[in-house]
């Protein structure tokens, strides 16, 4: 079945994607507010971005373990697996803003592209690695 199709005929995703738009939106207010505060402290732009990065993470994947995703998991082994995974795309994110950067004039907007990139990927690996029903 076509993603589309999946999204518009499962009320349970559909659920679960507003939820993760509206934590991740909240997530990237905490996240550009880090990340810009860390760049007037003069800290180099990576490590505000890994900064940034970090604690919109950790808010977020509170949100979604709770409020978000329909799961049996515990806390503990969610926010392991979740860490692993976050670490590795905060980064990957770091270059990659560095790498945006060069092409795009604007700081925020490069940041902004960043985020999307992360959003897209990291619900699908949450959905389908991190928050899951197993049989118990």
């Amino acid at each position: 079945m076509k993603l589309h199709k999946k999204i518009l005929n499962d009320t349970q995703l559909q659920t679960e994607l507003v939820g993760y738009f509206f934590v991740g939106i909240l997530g990237a207010v905490i996240d550009f507010s880090i990340f810009y505060f860390a760049i007037y402290l003069d800290t180099t732009q990576i490590v505000a971005q890994w900064l940034g990065a970090l604690s919109g993470f950790t808010h977020n994947h509170i949100w979604q373990h709770y409020k978000v995703f329909d799961h049996n998991q515990k806390i503990k082994k969610t926010y392991t697996l979740s860490l692993l995974i976050a670490i590795i795309s905060i980064i990957l994110s770091g270059p990659l803003l560095l790498f945006f950067n060069l092409f795009i004039p604007y700081l925020w907007m490069s940041k902004i592209l960043v985020i999307t990139c992360q959003f897209s990927v990291l619900f699908v690996l949450r959905k389908k690695l991190v928050f899951k029903k197993t049989v118990q």
